[in-house]
This record gives structure tokens, sequence and C-alpha cells, in this order.
């Protein structure tokens, strides 16, 4: 029967050829014989972020820790802790394992940057906790509120002046909670639906809401997202990094863009140089499953060869 040492090292064979099922079965094989090894624990928790399987990964590098190990293997167990309690959303204990992963290995600017980010991001949430909304009870509806949730009027009513009715109500009641909407003008001169320029800046709420764009408006927000100018991409993410749930339908996109020609394959590399100069680039684009990657490549692959080397030098 092969030793805790041999499944370790087979279990870092199959890592190093990205089989991380394989590898996370290895690692429970020598730690099976050896329970008491922190660094399998460690190798185990990456295998399963690898997989995005968080629960596992964080009950892992807890079961490192309690081993006590040594400075080198208790860095990467901490930071191993961030990745997966922060996905989990233990955002306060991904804060706390970034940041004893920084006095651990000041030089550690992945940690670094992580701690930067959740730190402002917990300063941001305090500010916008500060201001309370009062909430007045009262006995029904204002009248215009009324009309939206339970229309009345005569039945004899013809639809067009009780929708019009209506869609007047519900057009004031928007712009009170939420701005004046856009002009008449506007809206009877609609933009093409190829047409993604945007009068003001998207936010990040809406970017990240594409990632969940069903089927048939999946196209729209490939182009959406391929289309950003580069202020936009700088002001969205210059400060808090690139987010991973974006950047992942951002490689989705590229792989759409250059497949149908819909973008040189030079403008998705000069893109995708900009993200790479930004916050957090390095740990998303390790996140990237190798899947959306792959498929990247060989898009890339068939389209400009020369410039493959290109895209996967920002990858390594």
């Amino acid at each position: 029967m092969p030793t805790s040492a041999e499944f370790k090292a087979k279990g870092n064979e199959a890592f190093a050829e990205k089989q991380f099922l394989k590898a996370a079965k290895l690692y429970r094989e020598a730690i099976t014989l050896d329970p008491n090894n922190p660094v399998l624990f460690s190798n185990r928790a990456q295998c399963f972020i690898n997989l995005s399987d968080w629960d596992r990964a964080y009950r892992d590098t807890e079961k490192g820790l309690a081993l006590n190990p040594e400075r080198k293997i208790k860095s990467k167990l901490l930071y191993r802790r961030g990745i997966s309690s922060k996905q989990l959303g233990y955002t306060d204990l991904a804060l706390k394992s970034f940041q004893e992963v920084v006095k651990l290995d000041p030089a550690n600017s992945s940690a670094l940057e992580e701690s930067q980010f959740l730190s402002d991001m917990n300063k941001k949430h305090k500010s916008s906790a500060g201001a309370q909304i009062p909430i007045e009870y009262v006995d029904k509806l204002p009248p215009q509120f009324d009309l939206i949730v339970t229309p009345t009027g005569a039945e004899d009513q013809s639809n067009k002046s009780h929708s019009s009715l209506n869609e007047q109500d519900v057009n004031q009641a928007v712009e009170e909670l939420f701005g004046k909407k856009a002009t008449e003008e506007h809206l009877s001169t609609p933009k093409k639906s190829n047409s993604l320029n945007f009068n003001e800046m998207p936010s990040m709420h809406y970017l990240k809401s594409l990632t969940t764009s069903p089927p048939e408006r999946k196209i729209n927000a490939y182009k959406l997202v391929v289309d950003l100018e580069t202020t936009t991409i700088r002001d969205l993410f210059g400060k808090t990094g690139v987010n991973h749930e974006f950047f992942e339908l951002f490689i989705e996109a590229s792989t759409f863009a250059i497949t149908e020609g819909y973008k040189s394959v030079s403008s998705i590399l000069s893109i995708l140089r900009l993200y790479s100069s930004l916050p957090r680039f390095q740990i998303v684009s390790r996140m990237c499953p190798d899947s959306l990657k792959s498929d990247l490549f060989t898009a890339v692959q068939r389209s400009s060869p020369a410039c493959l080397d290109s895209f996967k030098s920002l990858f390594s």
C-alpha cells in the first residue's frame, strides 16, 4: 500500500495537470494515513477552491490551522481560509484572515489587495448603514399608490383610459422613488439593440446582473461587456478591484466577440491588458474556470494564432 508521502506526490502530479478532483481524492488518502499533517489539508483546500467547493475548502483550512502549522504553511492556510470564507459570505473572518497573512508575509500582494478591498467595502457598508429611513405606518396607501396596487373605477371605462391612468400614476410613483425617467423623445426613438453606449456609467450592480442574463439576452450582454469604454472600466474597478463574476462574463463575452467577428483579437487583448493593470486581476484570473480560459484561447488560436502567447502570458 502506498505511503502518505506517495499519495501526496501523486496528488501533486494530478494538481499540476489541473485534475483537481483527482488530486483532492489522493490528498484524502494521504490524510487518512497522516491526519496531523497541515500541508495535506492546505493542498486539499486549494483543490476545493479551484473546484469552487467553498465549504469544504473552508473546513480544510480550519483543520489545518488547528494543527499549529509552521509560518509558511500557516500563511497559505490563512489565505485560503480568506478566499473560501469570503465566498461563503463570512466577510469579517475573510478580512481577519487576509490581515493575518499580511502580518506573517508583508510581501504577499494578493492578501494585501484582498484586505484593502474588504476593509473599504466594510467602511462603505457602515457609512450607508448610518443613513436610516424613517418608517411611517398608515391605515391606507396614498391615493396615487392605491390606484397602482388596487385599481378601481367604473367597469365600463375603456381599456385605453384605464391603462393610461395607471401608467401615469406608475410613472409618477417611479419618478418619486428613483428620479425622472427618460424623456418621451428618447422613448419614441429607442436605440438599436446593438447600440450599447451609456449616457451615464453603468452601476456595478447592473453589470453583475448581466452574469445571470437568460440565453436570449446573453448576446446583448456580451456586446455590452466588451464595448465598455476604458474610462468606465477604470472608474468601476480602479479602486475596488476587478469583480470575479464580472471577469468571468468578460472572458465569455471575449470568446463570443472573437468567434463571431464582433471584435478583433487585438482589441480584446488591449482590453484584457487594461484589466490586468487593475487591482485583484491576479486573483480573479486564477479563480476563472479553466474551461472559460480554454475556450478563449481556442478562439484566439483560430482567429489570430500569433496573439495566443500574449493572451496566455496574462494568465500565467
